[in-house]
């Protein structure tokens, strides 16, 4: 899994802590309980939370769940938690845990999540306190019990929302011991994205778009391989396209999991101003490609995305194009 953004931790309980104790701290877990109860009552549409009627009793840390965190370390209680490790999407901040048990654990959070208006790379993390978040289905790894599922729900324009997130498929569980579950290729229906600009990267003629697609879905998918694009100008218009792998391929393609709300990236390099043969050599060597049809790995499946800015595509829509990678092109 990729670290946390620069000059984040996760701060959490280490192994061993003791339980809570009496007095001023029984007061404290109270005046959570009430809240979480409070929140939960305001959020309609909320089914299987059930806020707590009491002070948490949790078992010895050694042996309950705990959640993995994007160093690899194993978290308690964490009060700040990065979800989505490949891009920092999502994260928990200020985080009160209410109960946290052999099966599951619950809490009121300062929920953070990028809307990706207009697109992921160019919005900010939007906060949403007083979200209910549940961590659930414990699995057991070669470190202990970990949960493999989070789910949060908060309050968007006064609308419930939920946000759900899955560590099942993960290369990281497989990692611990655990059974590595079959991850199915993505469908058109759980994405969305974008081809845009990658800055800086124009020189020679040329110019690099990042192709950005995230899973939307509550599910993991994977996505392996080279993507098969076609480029549509105005009103749906198909225009020459022709993909040529950027590199050799050196065997096997990497399949790329994309867990819910997690991006995968291809890069296109191509020119956007000098004709190639038969092409006019004033004006527009193409049409202005606006959209962006991906039909691969499934053509069965496509999703589209649009193309920011517009850009004609010269030399017949020739790209070079790089396999599906969880990393984003800087060039």
């Amino acid at each position: 899994m990729t670290a946390p953004r620069h000059g984040r931790r996760d701060r959490s309980r280490v192994d061993g802590a003791e339980g809570r104790g009496k007095g001023a701290s029984v007061n404290v877990v109270r005046k959570l309980t009430v809240g979480l109860v409070l929140v939960v009552a305001g959020i309609s549409g909320i089914s299987g939370i059930a806020a707590p009627s009491g002070a948490a009793t949790v078992a010895a840390p050694a042996r309950v769940p705990k959640v993995l965190g994007c160093t690899g370390s194993l978290l308690y209680e964490p009060s700040d938690f990065v979800i989505s490790c490949a891009d920092a999407n999502s994260e928990l901040t200020a985080t009160h845990w209410t109960s946290w048990t052999s099966t599951r654990a619950v809490g009121v959070t300062r929920f953070g999540l990028n809307l990706c208006t207009p697109y992921c790379a160019a919005a900010p993390i939007q906060f949403f306190p007083g979200s209910v978040v549940e961590l659930a289905r414990p699995v057991a790894t070669a470190r202990g019990p970990l949960f493999s599922s989070l789910t949060v729900h908060y309050n968007l324009h006064g609308v419930a929302k939920i946000f759900s997130f899955s560590w099942n498929g993960d290369p990281s569980f497989a990692a611990l011991g655990t059974a590595k579950a079959a991850v199915a290729t993505c469908a058109g229906s759980q994405l969305i994205g974008n081809f845009s600009v990658v800055r800086s990267s124009a020189g020679a003629g040329n110019i690099t778009y990042a192709l950005e697609l995230i899973n939307r879905s509550t599910r993991s998918c994977a996505l392996t391989g080279l993507p098969h694009l076609q480029l549509r100008g105005a009103g749906r218009l198909l225009l020459p396209t022709h993909v040529v792998r950027a590199t050799p391929s050196s065997g096997a393609a990497k399949r790329v999991v994309l867990r819910p709300g997690s991006p995968a990236w291809a890069s296109a390099r191509f020119s956007p101003d000098v004709p190639g043969t038969g092409e006019p050599v004033t004006g527009s060597c193409e049409p202005i490609a606006r959209m962006l049809r991906v039909l691969g790995p499934s053509p069965s499946s496509p999703v589209v995305v649009p193309v920011r800015p517009p850009t004609p595509v010269c030399e017949h829509g020739t790209m070079q194009v790089s396999d599906f990678s969880s990393v984003r092109p800087t060039s």
